[in-house]
Order: C-alpha cells, then structure tokens, then sequence
C-alpha cells in the first residue's frame, strides 16, 4: 500500500517576500521565492513525534497506558532532531524518521526492549495450536546482513545494541522503521561511516512496506492445545458408551495419557518441542 503526501510534508508555508513599490520602480527585475525554507530539527521532532506539544516530559518507569513516544532520552531526541534535519536537506518525507523514533521510543519504555519475548523463542502459538515463527523479506535480510557486518554500526550514533535488537526478526518483526532508510542513517550518523551519504528519490514518498513474513507449523504443537484435544476425544469416548474390548486385535479408546505419549514420540522423532523435556515428561507419563 503506498502512502502518499504533499510536497510540503514538514507542514511549514514558507514566506515570500513581497517587494515594495520603490523596489519594482527601481528594477526591472523581481527576485523569485526561495525553492525551500528549512526549519531546525529540534522543531521537525516537536511536530511530528509529539504532535506539537512544547516541552514534552520524560518517563522512566514502565507504564504501558503511557506513550512510548515519552520514553525517549534526552541523547536520543537530540539525535532524531539531526536525523529529521538530515531527511529534510535530502528532500525525504519525515514519515521515515518518525516510524525510525517509534520503534526506539518502543525499545526504551520496555526497558530497552528486556521486557518483550522473542517471537521465535519457540513458545509461540496461534489460536488452533501451530507453532509461529517470522523471519524478514529477502531483501530486508540481506539489508540487516550488511548492516550487522558493516564498519558503520562499530561508530554508530544511534543506539548499536538497539539496531542488533531490531536486526533480529523475533524481535524486529513488527518494525515501523524502513530498512533502507536505516541503513543510510547508521552509516551518516556514524563515526566509522560516511557523512556524505545522500538519499535517493525513493524516500521523497512515505511508502509503507509489509514487514515480515509468519511462518506456521503443518503440526498442532501447542502443549495446552494437544491435552484439550486429548480430553474432549476421551469425553466423547465416554458419552457414546465406547469401552475397551477383550477382544484380541479390536480397537480401544485412547485415553489422555495415550494420546499425550503417542504426541510427545512424535515430538521427540521431529526434535521439537525441546526433545530432552519432550523425553522427561514421556517418562513420567509412562509411570
């Protein structure tokens, strides 16, 4: 879906200067508006991070009914601010800078993101039980590649540790940020990089890209998931009346400690579910 703005999207008019009367009679020649009027980063921030609010306040403490947008330091307004006065200088829309000063203002009010699970730790599932994972789109992947093993990120002004947190999909998934428009900014705000580096035309038009790619399990692996379905297959044995027959080779209804040994084999067959745990607990079961 592409997202389109005008060509003033740093939402400021500039003036033109209208010449006096004398002035036209002394010349035959009037001077043209300015093509731009820049404005300091500092006030790009104020408006587009914080909707104009002056002197907006800080927060330390984790509150997730607080914006994040409050959890900024001091170091990393001051940057954003030369981050927006770079994006302006090139012409670039300062959607970019805004959705780069998102994802840090979401690192930092989750305790520079401690407090947020890996989404590929292996724990999680959807509503049906199949097991999640993400990863990135190819050419994201390969952008964070370069980024990771790239002299830029060892001087890098912006937070290093946080670029690593969101260079891994688990966590960077959900990214607002633009992985082009990062990577220029590591390598222009950086003390190992190149602060003549220039934005292309590309970035003159906010577009907004799909971020990640889901990947689901053809199995239901969700441990809670399996013992539900265990259950309700045994208490539909039990209402219609099914029992166990003496009968050499006839068919005997499961009962959940069967069930659950016969999905924890398969477990440990695939290597999931962390084989080791998968075998203690079938252990156990058998007792």
């Amino acid at each position: 879906m592409k997202i389109t703005q005008t060509s003033n999207s740093y939402n400021y008019t500039p003036q033109t200067a209208t010449p006096s009367k004398n002035t036209l009679e002394r010349t035959s020649t009037v001077a043209t508006e300015p093509s731009s009027v820049s404005i300091s980063g500092y006030a790009l921030l104020i408006t587009h991070m914080y909707g104009g609010e002056p002197n907006p306040r800080f927060e330390t403490i984790l509150d997730s009914t607080k914006c994040e947008k409050y959890y900024l330091t001091q170091a990393d307004r001051d940057l954003l601010a030369r981050i927006y006065e770079f994006a302006q200088e090139q012409g670039a829309s300062p959607r970019y800078v805004t959705g780069l000063a998102r994802d840090l203002a979401s690192y930092r009010q989750f305790q520079n993101g401690t407090m947020l699970h890996n989404l590929n730790c292996g724990h999680n599932y959807d509503n049906e039980g199949h097991r999640l994972s993400y990863s990135f789109f190819d050419k994201d992947a390969a952008t964070a590649e370069r980024i990771l093993k790239g002299e830029a990120i060892k001087g890098s002004a912006l937070d290093q540790d946080f670029i690593r947190y969101m260079m891994d999909p688990g966590f960077g998934a959900h990214h607002l940020f633009d992985f082009d428009f990062l990577e220029k900014v590591i390598t222009r705000f950086s003390s190992t990089g190149d602060p003549d580096v220039k934005l292309s035309s590309q970035f003159q038009t906010y577009e907004s890209k799909p971020g990640y790619i889901e990947h689901k399990s053809k199995e239901i692996l969700n441990p809670t998931v399996l013992e539900r379905m265990a259950k309700k297959q045994q208490a539909s044995s039990a209402e219609n009346g099914t029992t166990p027959s003496a009968e050499s080779g006839a068919k005997t209804t499961d009962t959940v400690k069967d069930v659950w040994h016969r999905v924890l084999l398969q477990m440990m067959r695939n290597g999931g579910w962390q084989s080791s745990l998968a075998a203690f607990l079938s252990g156990n079961r058998n007792g």
